[in-house]
């Protein structure tokens, strides 16, 4: 009785609104009774699910009845759900993995987030350190080991790792800004140039002064390494369908200079500061403008932590 009396109050809540008992203290998260005795028995059933089913669409749903537990206290959401939810970054398909990513990214509660999706970006890391093996052997031209690549499995993890890079940049913090900063140390000759340019207009979206000087030297040193034909393409030359859906995780190119080019014009204009053509060739007039206009840029953004 007294559970049937709790559920109809859950649910005579109003959805996707704030709860004026539940509140976030300088410490902790604390729920009302009600959405307290909800969350604890949601997340009771559905990690029952998560631990039992081989299913990845029943997985997927066991997230998203989880996720919907915030809809009713939006102003004091549970680290629980964001922690639940994120252990779904480490879930073994990929179907899951990138569900619970944009659920975790929904107004879920903010420092969990942050952790989880360290924490899911560095396990997505070891899974494409999986993936370059494979595209090694392809590359080095393994004829039996290529025919068994899944390509379709390596484009989805790819574009899960550009997915997840961009969710970097959109929690504005401090430890998911290094974690976007570091790609580009990535080594050039076996890095995808879509990851660079993921990583670039994330970190200019956050909009501080280093990062944009990071992205636009970054820029200029790829232009020069291309030019200096230190940086080749690794499945251009390569025959077979494997090679061909390779292309597109190929090494960085002067069309992936160009892109980060044309994000940082679009930064600037963003912020009212002219800057040079995002062409080739402009090395000099790009260094002058970052020079005439790093004073007007935050060293580091407020929105950082």
């Amino acid at each position: 009785m007294f559970l049937r009396a709790l559920c109809l109050l859950v649910l005579a809540l109003p959805a996707g609104d704030a709860c004026t008992q539940c509140r976030v203290d300088a410490r902790r998260t604390s729920l009302c009774a009600a959405h307290l005795e909800e969350e604890t028995s949601t997340l009771r059933e559905e990690r029952s699910v998560m631990a039992r089913s081989s299913d990845a669409k029943e997985r997927a749903a066991a997230l998203e009845r989880v996720a919907r537990l915030t809809s009713t206290h939006t102003n004091a959401p549970s680290p629980n759900v964001a922690r639940f939810l994120a252990d779904g970054l480490h879930d073994s398909s990929l179907e899951v993995r990138r569900r619970a990513l944009a659920l975790l990214v929904d107004g879920q509660q903010r420092d969990e987030t942050v952790r989880g999706l360290i924490d899911g970006w560095r396990a997505a890391l070891r899974l494409w350190k999986d993936v370059e093996a494979r595209l090694a052997q392809l590359a080095a031209e393994a004829p039996k080991q290529a025919a068994t690549i899944d390509m379709q499995q390596v484009s989805d993890t790819a574009a899960y790792l550009e997915a997840l890079l961009a969710a970097l940049g959109d929690v504005h913090d401090e430890r998911a800004y290094r974690e976007l900063l570091n790609v580009f140390k990535w080594p050039l000759e076996r890095t995808p140039g879509g990851f660079y340019l993921a990583a670039a207009r994330a970190v200019l979206a956050v909009e501080s002064r280093k990062g944009v000087e990071c992205v636009l030297e970054f820029a200029l040193t790829l232009e020069s390494e291309l030019a200096a034909q230190r940086v080749t393409p690794r499945f251009a030359a390569k025959d077979g369908l494997a090679a061909s859906l390779a292309r597109p995780l190929d090494n960085a190119t002067t069309a992936h200079v160009e892109a980060t080019l044309e994000a940082l014009a679009h930064f600037a204009e963003r912020r009212k500061l002219q800057a040079p053509p995002p062409k080739l060739g402009a090395a000099a007039q790009w260094r002058a403008w970052f020079k005439g206009a790093k004073d007007q840029l935050t060293e580091r953004m407020t929105l950082l932590e």
